[in-house]
């Protein structure tokens, strides 16, 4: 059928060194360090066929990692590596893996593309599926500036304020956090940076004050989406006119000529 039901039982052999499960008969492959395994239990993988396939729907299938044990103790990541033909075929697109975990959707971007496959580190207990993403140097080319991407922040001048690579300083950007929304801030532009052949896949480093109205500092990167707003209007001050003060004076006792 259209999904495939694959457990692996990693006991006490597995712990403490480095283990690779490459599965391409489900086109997949995990990979855990010495130390993600602490204790024995079972990798279940679910794949299921995705039948209509677009950029935004995926390729492929979606999978599904789960872990099962008797331990309070569980791995939390695995490096996992989707393999398709689709990887590589077009210079503008990257394959990339979209995650879903815990209601939260994170888009793992490669620095650049590999043929015929797409690695991240992914949560277990979590959804994966393979998705095509523009390029930065396509994005950037098209629209003059890159949509999303990471965002870090920096303590520069505790405001509302952020350095980009893509827009002029005394501009203003409308910064969207992708995992919740709700959350957005209008930042103004007064720095340059990062650069972008340094970190291909950051969008644009906020000040800290403006981070926080996004998520906690201490999350260091979340991904978030960008666009160009209007200067924001100041807002007018209206000045009362002062009441007019009538000064009424007496008048002079008149001279009488006799």
């Amino acid at each position: 059928g259209n999904s495939t039901f694959t457990p692996l039982f990693l006991d006490q052999g597995f712990m403490n060194r480095n283990v690779d499960l490459d599965l391409p008969a489900i086109n997949l492959r995990v990979k855990f360090n010495e130390t993600d395994i602490p204790a024995p239990g079972v990798l279940t993988i679910i794949t299921q066929k995705i039948e209509n396939q677009n950029d935004e729907e995926g390729y492929g299938s979606e999978i599904f990692l789960y872990w099962t044990t008797n331990s309070a103790q569980l791995p939390q990541r695995a490096e996992t590596t989707i393999y398709n033909s689709i990887c590589g075929q077009d210079p503008q697109k990257l394959c990339a893996i979209q995650e879903s975990l815990n209601g939260e959707v994170t888009i793992h971007v490669p620095d650049e593309s590999t043929t015929g496959q797409v690695t991240a580190r992914v949560g277990l207990n979590s959804k994966l599926k393979l998705v095509l993403v523009a390029t930065p140097e396509q994005i950037v080319e098209d629209l003059g500036y890159m949509q999303q991407g990471d965002a870090s922040w920096y303590a520069y001048k505790n405001c509302d304020c952020a350095a980009s690579p893509d827009f002029p300083k005394g501009s203003y950007v409308k910064v969207t956090c992708l995992n919740d929304e709700t959350k957005s801030v209008t930042v103004r532009i007064n720095d340059f940076g990062p650069e972008r052949d340094i970190f291909p896949n950051r969008v644009i480093d906020l000040d800290k004050v403006a981070f926080a109205k996004l998520a906690s500092p201490g999350a260091g990167i979340i991904q978030v989406k960008v666009e160009p707003v209007d200067t924001p209007q100041a807002q007018a001050i209206v000045i009362e006119p002062s009441p007019q003060v009538v000064v009424q004076t007496e008048s002079p006792e008149p001279l009488w000529e006799f």
